[in-house]
């Protein structure tokens, strides 16, 4: 049996498989995990808490292509597994705030800019050059619930939690149930947060309810927080917390034109709260791969001028490739998704960029 890849109830009924192993022709064991198995079971059957167990020999991107062949009952348990193993796992160490650390709200003035696409797969590139990222997911629709593989995995780290009045910063950010090297942690999002909004509106300095809860929850590289399309506390508390902000734009003239107002918002922020705005990294184009209409020529036109007008960047862009749409729908970043696929390029180019400007 190859458990060095192959995970509890996962080995037994062989749903899932190595492509080392396989291409080998033979099973890759582990002493470790055989250590652990044995009496584990009826006929050596293993049992459902050796998913547990196993995690801890490790996993290697390379090897995880075969969570995908998985049937999807055993990939939920097995993301759950990761999840849960990962949260047993974690250092009791002091947690010290780095001293460089950036907190990027990810905004816009529209649905559909590709706001949470973005935030995924800017966050696995973060942790791929060995950042410690949290992101948090203040959208009600909980996209990146879907986009992150959360589907069907319980856990209660949901980001309302950053706003409860006697939160003290004790909480659990859920690991994310892909192969990240326990880099990557999220504050999911809820339909509750609706409610969150409702309740802000009576508190005290009601804006900067995030920037105080975030300072209790220092260990983290880079924090990135999902943002909804929508105007409201929920947003002014992201602004008021960041440190920089990032504007995913797609080429059409309304998204163009509510610019330079979402920009004028963060100017007006900043007075009324009497604090430093976030400086904006710049602006993100999604476009359609090869695409040349009119309406988009005229767009990106229109963006360059506003960007020399207002002096913004505009930052490498994306093509909006349809395998991105399918690797949301995976549960998984483009990178793991099509490995050679050439939005990874973009991505890549994008992140590091903005470790550029941010000096990290």
């Amino acid at each position: 049996m190859a458990l060095h890849f192959l995970i509890g109830e996962a080995i037994a009924c062989g749903t899932a498989k190595s492509a080392k192993a396989t291409k080998q022709k033979e099973a890759v064991t582990c002493k470790r995990c055989l250590g652990v198995m044995q009496g584990t079971g009826n006929g050596g059957r293993p049992k459902l808490d050796l998913v547990y167990l196993t995690i801890k020999v490790g996993f290697f991107p390379e090897d995880f292509e075969w969570l995908k062949s998985c049937s999807e009952p055993m990939s939920l348990i097995i993301r759950e597994a990761i999840s849960i193993h990962r949260q047993k796992l974690k250092s009791t160490k002091k947690k010290i705030m780095p001293k460089n650390r950036k907190i990027i709200t990810i905004t816009s003035n529209s649905g559909g800019s590709g706001k949470s696409t973005t935030c995924k797969n800017l966050a696995y590139e973060f942790a791929i050059l060995g950042k410690k990222v949290l992101v948090i997911d203040l959208d009600p629709q909980a996209s990146l619930d879907l986009f992150f593989g959360f589907i069907g995995v319980d856990t209660d780290s949901y980001s309302t939690q950053l706003f409860e009045e006697k939160f003290n910063g004790k909480c659990n950010p859920s690991d994310f149930p892909i192969d990240d090297g326990g880099l990557l942690h999220l504050f999911r999002g809820s339909s509750d947060l609706a409610k969150t909004q409702i309740n802000l509106s009576g508190r005290r300095s009601r804006e900067r309810c995030l920037a105080k809860a975030l300072k209790l929850v220092p260990e983290y590289d880079i924090v990135l927080i999902d943002c909804p399309a929508t105007n409201g506390l929920l947003i002014e508390n992201a602004l008021a917390a960041a440190t920089h902000v990032l504007i995913p734009i797609s080429p059409e003239e309304k998204s163009i034109h509510g610019l330079g107002d979402l920009l004028a918002e963060l100017q007006s922020l900043g007075t009324d709260l009497e604090i430093t705005p976030p400086s904006l990294l710049g602006v993100v184009l999604s476009t359609r791969a090869n695409s040349t209409t009119l309406t988009s020529r005229s767009a990106i036109e229109d963006l360059n001028q506003l960007s020399k007008s207002l002096g913004f960047q505009i930052l490498p862009g994306i093509d909006e490739y349809e395998d991105i749409r399918k690797a949301n729908g995976a549960g998984f970043p483009l990178r793991q998704f099509r490995p050679r696929h050439p939005g990874v390029i973009q991505y890549q180019t994008l992140s590091n960029h903005i470790q550029s400007l941010l000096e990290i």
